[in-house]
This record gives structure tokens, sequence and C-alpha cells, in this order.
């Protein structure tokens, strides 16, 4: 259910399931198919207010930063913001990506770098497993989307690759 709701465009999945990696395919199917309990995991998460489209350019930067447009708010789990932005940060940022996906202030490039998101976020719980599983399908999107470069598509392929095989 929160699948459908925050990321309303996962049918389009099965339209290019052969375009996916190998072993990211198992999970593409998951979230297709949520009945089928390969993703019917328990998982404590953190539910508050969130953006809901919380990426680079809703963050207005001056003395000090403030979000804009909440046409998406709601009440939901904190881990969908997190994703969002940080997948936006990657996306943009090639200096701050590993060979593989960050875990959530794990040790990465990323989080050397903006270790003070994870106190703005306060995960508790299970939140860093939905943050992990919402990061891969906020970047697979990307790998659609027409200002995605081809390094960044090349970098995300080999990254949810890596990301599968270890799952």
């Amino acid at each position: 259910m929160i699948l459908r709701k925050y990321l309303p465009w996962t049918p389009n999945l099965k339209a290019v399931e052969d375009e996916l990696p190998l072993s990211f395919r198992p999970f593409a199917a998951a979230v297709l198919d949520e009945n089928d309990g390969r993703l019917a995991k328990l998982v404590d998460y953190t539910m508050c207010r969130i953006h809901g489209d919380l990426h680079l350019d809703n963050v207005m930067i001056g003395d000090a930063p403030v979000l804009i447009d909440f046409s998406k708010t709601d009440v939901a789990a904190i881990a969908i913001d997190a994703a969002k932005l940080i997948a936006d940060i990657l996306i943009r940022v090639p200096s701050l990506r590993d060979e593989t996906l960050p875990a959530w202030n794990g040790d990465s490039k990323l989080f050397a770098e903006l270790g003070e998101i994870a106190e703005v976020f306060r995960f508790q719980k299970d939140d860093p497993i939905l943050f992990t599983d919402f990061l891969k399908l906020y970047l697979w999107e990307a790998l659609y989307f027409d200002t995605t470069e081809a390094t960044t598509r090349e970098w995300i392929k080999r990254s949810l690759e890596a990301a599968a095989a270890t799952t």
C-alpha cells in the first residue's frame, strides 16, 4: 500500500522489466506483486509529517534552509523523504557516490560529507530498511528521466545490481 501511494509509477516496472539489471528483477517483481509475500516483512518504521517530495529543488538555501512546495505533504514513513533526498543528491553530485548504495548513516562518502543529515531525520527502529528499499526505487525511476546523464545511469545500474546481489 505504501508503494502505491508514494511510488504511483511502479506499475511501469512491468513495461521495462527486460531492461532492469538481472539481479534487481526479483525486487522489482516483488514491488509489482506486493501480495506475493516477498516484501511482506514486518517493518517497524517511524511515522510523522513528511514533505512527500523532498529533493534539492524544494530546498531554498539562505541563512537557513527552507523547504518549499508542500503539495504532497502527508503523515507517512520518514524514510520516504530521506530516500528521495538522498537519491537526488546521489544523482546530482557524482563526487558523493561510492560503488555501492549507501546504508543509512553508514560508512560512505555521502554520509562522511553530510553526516548531519542523519540527525535531521532521527531514524529509529527499522527505518533504515525502508530507506534502502525506497532509495533503490527512486534511483531506478531516475534511469528513465531524460535529464539523467549516461554516466549516472550506468552508476545506478551497477549500484542496483550490487545491492541486489547482496540481499
